[in-house]
């Protein structure tokens, strides 16, 4: 996935970068949104920018996967799983099943963004840079 976007900070070999948000920007969470319309994003330096250039973003695909993996999927399988679970529980309680599947799965769901959290925290602390998107060039200076 390339972007390009408008380099407003510098910190060290990371640069803060605003985007105009596209249509694949608007369903990936990598960015922040916090300028109006506008998506914030750091990236790695790779081509020397300084403050007030353009630059082109990268994302590499496998990047995007695992994002969309740990976004989508984890909790999705969560919820699934949780609803079986309580759907047993009642059935084997001779309780309204379906009332205890839709409970657990919601509570599946509460837990599922918790431990993605956690999981993306340890994530971040062992590979920072492996995950950032790269700032290839400089498109206008």
């Amino acid at each position: 996935m390339k972007e390009i976007g408008k380099v407003i900070d510098k910190k060290g070999n990371i640069v803060v970068v605003e985007l105009e948000p596209s249509s694949l920007c608007s369903t990936c969470s990598l960015c922040h949104k916090e300028r109006g319309e506008k998506f914030i994003l750091e990236a790695i330096n790779q081509c020397s920018a300084n403050i007030g250039d353009i630059v082109s973003i990268e994302i590499s695909k496998s990047s995007y996967y695992k994002a969309t993996t740990l976004i989508y999927i984890i909790p999705l399988s969560f919820f699934l799983v949780f609803i079986l679970i309580g759907y047993l529980i009642g059935n084997t309680l001779n309780k309204d099943p379906q009332l205890f599947g839709l409970i657990l799965g919601i509570l599946g769901l509460v837990f599922s963004f918790s431990f993605v959290r956690l999981l993306d925290k340890r994530i971040q602390k062992k590979s920072l840079y492996k995950y950032l998107p790269i700032a290839k060039e400089i498109v206008q200076g």
